[in-house]
């Protein structure tokens, strides 16, 4: 990521997963072409389609990082590589899912929530009915709650650039609605009451 830093932060996840897709992060990769290129460094240069990219700047990670910047727009397109147009580089992707085996549930019954998170520096996984979070152990895992109300499960996970990731998924508790406007309805409804008073 630190190749990466001055590209936009939303983009730097995307950017590295396609360097490391192309190259395996081997600064001086080479493949032969059937049409006789060569695809030349961390970022797999071509020799035929990027001659402004020598050898020399294509094996040097930083020249190599300031020269895919430049060719992709600063992250805004990078349809040049091969692994974006066939999708190879999602395998390269950090990952940050988090999944419930039910949305919906009565009162008290029990709701397991299960994630996998993979090539993130740190992941924590918060309720919103709850201000403490709970520092996932592992890459995968699972956790059974019993909410009493209509509550909201987030995974935080931190990217190696600094940058953070968020998945959230909800679990709607049968007979449990809206509880702030049932609430300013009744304060409505008092209000209303004691304005009658005498």
């Amino acid at each position: 990521y630190a190749l990466v830093a001055d590209w936009p932060q939303a983009v730097q996840p995307t950017a590295v997963a396609i360097m490391l897709a192309e190259s395996g992060g081997k600064t001086d990769a080479r493949c032969l072409n059937k049409d006789g290129s060569i695809d030349r460094g961390i970022w797999q240069f071509n020799s035929h389609w990027h001659p402004e990219v020598s050898d020399e700047c294509a094996d040097d990670p930083a020249c190599a990082t300031e020269q895919a910047q430049r060719v992709t727009k600063n992250g805004t397109d990078f349809s040049q590589w091969s692994s974006f147009k066939a999708g190879a580089y999602l395998q390269q992707m950090p990952v940050y899912d988090l999944y419930v085996d039910k949305s919906e549930i009565a009162p008290g019954e029990p709701v397991t929530v299960s994630w996998h998170v993979d090539r993130i520096k740190s992941a924590y996984l918060h309720r919103s009915d709850s201000a403490v979070g709970v520092a996932l152990s592992g890459p995968t895992g699972s956790l059974t709650y019993q909410p009493q109300r209509n509550v909201t499960f987030s995974i935080w996970g931190t990217l190696p650039n600094g940058a953070e990731m968020r998945n959230d998924v909800s679990v709607t508790v049968r007979g449990q609605g809206n509880v702030k406007a049932e609430l300013r309805a009744k304060i409505a409804e008092l209000s209303a009451l004691v304005e009658a008073m005498p």
